[in-house]
């Protein structure tokens, strides 16, 4: 069984790991707004998951598109795989969050929320290094 990607022709190497670097730049974004409203701020919790929940599909597309374009399979898995890990370190986040709904007084759940928190920014922290190691044989600049 093949088990390659065949590449995707809506965009560049370049043009997918700039895709994907901006949507990891985003979520990382996210991470301490929701934690921040999953331990006080009820009103803004829904609205910041939201809005992070919202890049996911763009960060999915660019990261089996920049897979697709890749020709190191060792570089394939650690894209797929990390962009995987951001991906479940996120929903952690939203159930953390969610078990904290806002309640300042839930301290016991505000532990879970900082956790989740930092697991998802390391997370982030990794696939940006990974990204920023390849752009620099193709070109990106970043910064």
């Amino acid at each position: 069984m093949n088990q390659q990607l065949h590449p995707n022709a809506s965009s560049s190497l370049q043009g997918f790991q700039e895709q994907l670097l901006q949507a990891v730049g985003d979520i990382g974004e996210h991470v301490k707004p929701i934690a921040t409203a999953a331990k006080g701020e009820a009103e803004k919790l829904g609205h910041q998951v939201t809005a992070m929940c919202n890049v996911f599909p763009s960060l999915a597309g660019a990261a089996i598109g920049a897979a697709s374009k890749t020709t190191s399979s060792q570089l394939q898995m650690s894209l797929l795989e990390q962009t995987k890990t951001v991906t479940e370190s996120a929903l952690q986040l939203v159930y953390a969050a969610k078990e904290a709904g806002g309640n300042t007084k839930s301290i016991a759940t505000h532990c879970k929320v900082n956790e989740a928190a930092l697991f998802l920014q390391t997370a982030v922290s990794e696939l940006t290094q990974t990204l920023e190691n390849a752009g620099s044989k193709t070109g990106i600049i970043t910064g």
